[in-house]
């Protein structure tokens, strides 16, 4: 297995049809709705996005600043080739840098605070970010107004829908968290072929 991060790689075969997967639930939510789609650069989100983009036959607007926890010179490498470059954990976690010419937690919650105000200067009444595990906790840390070391602990499923809104009320809510019902289909799919 290669590190994450800012490895830059495709979709798998699983991926794609994980993609597609979200892509039509999407499509179930909000087919008649007004929003805007952004997507990080790195191919595994774009290319969700992308099959997001024509399902709805809309336009993807591209923000690097989407990209998943940077994680500097383990780029590329086998997962078991950064562990052993990887910097000692220290304490606060948060303003750990895993690897040299890495992000700590901290300055990817910075980043999300500014690529959130970016996407609320589109003006759309609703916005679909792809993007990547860390960096979709960190939004939702700061859509909440969490403290920047609250999203260390949160769980996110891979191709998972989370759905943030503000309420009648003007509060910044949760409607979905993590929410993987459209991969349970192919989940039995796969349980079923593999045995």
């Amino acid at each position: 297995d290669i590190s994450g991060g800012w490895t830059d790689t495709p979709l798998t075969e699983r991926g794609q049809r994980q993609a597609q997967a979200v892509a039509n639930r999407l499509f179930d939510m909000f087919d008649s709705r007004d929003f805007t789609l952004f997507s990080s650069d790195l191919m595994r989100a774009s290319e969700t996005a992308e099959k997001i983009s024509k399902r709805f036959n809309r336009e993807l607007i591209i923000l690097r600043n989407l990209r998943e926890l940077n994680n500097g010179v383990a780029v590329g490498l086998p997962i078991s080739e950064a562990r052993k470059i990887m910097n000692p954990t220290s304490n606060p976690l948060v303003d750990w840098i895993p690897f040299e010419g890495a992000e700590s937690w901290r300055m990817l919650y910075e980043r999300a605070e500014r690529v959130l105000q970016e996407i609320e200067r589109e003006e759309s009444k609703c916005a679909v970010i792809v993007s990547h595990g860390n960096m979709i906790r960190c939004i939702i840390s700061v859509w909440l107004g969490l403290p920047p070391d609250s999203g260390i602990n949160f769980d996110q499923h891979t191709c998972n829908i989370t759905w943030l809104r503000v309420n009648n009320l003007g509060e910044r809510t949760i409607k979905k968290l993590n929410d993987c019902g459209h991969l349970a289909v192919l989940e039995l799919e796969n349980n079923i072929t593999h045995h």
